[in-house]
């Protein structure tokens, strides 16, 4: 556990390139043995927008029952966020070392 805190201590200065990831996810996920499979990215989640294809191809998956989760690494997240495209969140602070939910937030920041 020492060495997974470490590791995402760590910060690599770049933005995320995370389409190959999910897409690579996404077809594990399409075959029988990962068929009831959730997902959890980990990022600080700088990153562009998804194509549209993977938006699809996560919403068919969800219809079936598959729940997609994020864990953002990052003490300014909300800065630079996203609109989600996840069941649940959740953000680690590496400066004060809390993990905050974020329950229904998507849905009260589309709420005017």
């Amino acid at each position: 556990m020492a060495n997974l805190i470490s590791f995402l201590q760590k910060s690599f200065y770049g933005g995320t390139e995370v389409a190959p990831a999910i897409s690579a996810g996404l077809t594990t996920m399409a075959t029988d043995e990962y068929k009831n499979a959730d997902m959890l990215i980990i990022s600080d989640f700088i990153m562009a927008s998804l194509p549209k294809h993977l938006l699809d191809d996560i919403s068919l998956l969800r219809k079936q029952g598959n729940k997609f989760n994020s864990l953002v690494i990052d003490s300014c997240f909300m800065d630079h966020r996203l609109k989600s495209i996840f069941d649940n969140e959740w953000v680690y602070d590496p400066a004060t070392s809390k993990v905050v939910e974020l329950l229904g937030f998507q849905e009260r920041c589309e709420t005017p």
